[in-house]
């Protein structure tokens, strides 16, 4: 089985096109499926913006709703792909959804109701999969079909793209994931019991809202991201400083932990992206600083 046809079946796609290209709206162009004309309307935070629902009926081309980040936000919500995709459809358009942060190996985008979704493979690589129409039991899609036809023709792909493909699709590229996942949830549980974290947010904790929406969406785990937020103005500031970060960039740890103070509506929150360090030298670490503040 060729790299192609494993990513392909990975997401039960009917088809996939890999390209170079700057962004994902630029690969969704190239392999055909954003064309001159198409409007494109970018959900925000999981909803329709208002403005672009009249500008939907008024073209000719069928237009995208392009879902740029399904796990958004300083509490990470998620929303439920097949009310987006039952919305989209009521406006006679399609559902995109960008998988880039998600991956391939932790999301299934097609199954939960996009039409077409499309992975940033490494820098300047993207793969575009369109769903079946009709796969496992699922009524016909006529905008899967839509944009199955709507795809340049297959042909030879670049060695760029042929380098993307088989590094996401290697048993070492997986694993490394996993532990990701594994761990994520490991600092998740740490978190939501420790007295002094305020908040944590994390789609596999049963006390998440959007919990089933992310089962449905999510696989292998529910991904790399936790965030969490401390009571007080300055504690969450104060204890990115004690990890060693400065409030204007984000932090790298050991193993490839990331963790980005940001200022969200309810106040300033910490988001960690869990690397393949030790999870638990990471928890002796936050809790050193919790206890300092």
């Amino acid at each position: 089985m060729t790299a192609l046809e494993h990513y392909a079946n990975r997401l039960h796609a009917r088809a996939v096109r890999v390209c170079e290209a700057a962004s994902s709206l630029e690969a969704l162009r190239k392999v055909g499926i954003l064309r001159e004309g198409t409007v494109v309307g970018v959900f925000v935070n999981g909803e329709v913006p208002e403005i672009c629902k009249p500008a939907f009926s008024l073209v000719g081309e069928p237009p995208l709703f392009f879902l740029e980040d399904a796990v958004h936000g300083e509490h990470l919500r998620v929303p439920d792909m097949r009310s987006l995709a039952a919305a989209a459809h009521e406006a006679h358009a399609s559902l995109v959804l960008d998988i880039s942060s998600l991956t391939s190996f932790g999301c299934d985008p097609l199954d939960a109701g996009a039409s077409v979704c499309v992975e940033r493979l490494r820098a300047g690589v993207y793969a575009v999969c369109v769903a079946r129409s009709g796969k496992r039991g699922r009524v016909f899609d006529s905008y899967a079909e839509q944009a199955f036809r709507s795809l340049v023709p297959e042909g030879d792909i670049s060695p760029a793209c042929r380098d993307a493909l088989e590094h996401v699709c290697s048993s070492s590229y997986q694993q490394s994931l996993q532990k990701r996942f594994d761990f994520a949830r490991a600092f998740a549980e740490y978190a939501a019991a420790n007295p002094l974290i305020d908040s944590c947010w994390y789609p596999g904790l049963a006390s998440h809202p959007d919990h089933a929406a992310a089962a449905s969406l999510l696989r292998h785990g529910f991904g790399s991201l936790v965030s969490i937020g401390l009571s007080g103005e300055s504690s969450s500031l104060r204890v990115f400083q004690l990890l060693g970060g400065t409030e204007a960039e984000q932090l790298h740890l050991l193993g490839g932990t990331t963790v980005t103070l940001i200022k969200g509506e309810s106040g300033s929150y910490l988001l960690f992206n869990m690397g393949e360090g030790n999870v638990f030298e990471l928890i002796d670490q936050v809790d050193n600083a919790l206890r300092k503040v």
